[in-house]
């Protein structure tokens, strides 16, 4: 099974703020920037990163619906639709409030998880193998720091 989720919410976590995230300029940097430095994932982490149809949901503060739809191929990102995907293999869901709070806290991954924790990030595979494997990529700290740290060359 493929995993460009990591990857997806890692981009989306990753930009300066929220508001300048959904500008398609601050968008595109993040995607290249994470395309430009998937060589540098362990094998095996391409290899589950795969291809994958996602869906991010995010609901901005001014109370309208940011529908993305992401594919990857190889664990590359290869396109972004700004209206959504059909059939998507992984859905995320998300509000503006929430990815403020996780980027301006001194601890992201910390704050990725708790927000995980409360529902307030919802991450859905459609399959129970993509599930189980979903759920336990998403429980690495290590997975996370790597793509916090190396794939976005950011301070730990």
């Amino acid at each position: 099974m493929r995993y460009g989720i990591l990857l997806l919410l890692a981009v989306v976590l990753t930009a300066s703020s929220a508001h300048g995230l959904f500008e398609s300029l601050s968008l595109d940097y993040y995607i290249d920037r994470y395309n430009t430095n998937i060589d540098q994932a362990p094998v095996i982490l391409k290899t589950i990163l795969g291809s994958e149809q996602v869906e991010i949901r995010v609901a901005l503060d001014n109370g309208s619906l940011l529908d993305l739809g992401i594919e990857t191929d190889m664990g590359s990102i290869i396109s972004v639709s700004y209206s959504g995907i059909a059939d998507p293999s992984i859905a995320i869901e998300t509000s503006e409030q929430t990815i403020d709070e996780v980027i301006g806290s001194p601890d992201p991954i910390g704050a990725f998880q708790q927000a995980r924790d409360r529902g307030d990030i919802m991450i859905t595979a459609n399959k129970i193998p993509g599930k189980i494997k979903v759920s336990s990529l998403l429980s690495s700290m290590e997975v996370l720091r790597f793509f916090y740290q190396r794939v976005f060359a950011l301070p730990a």
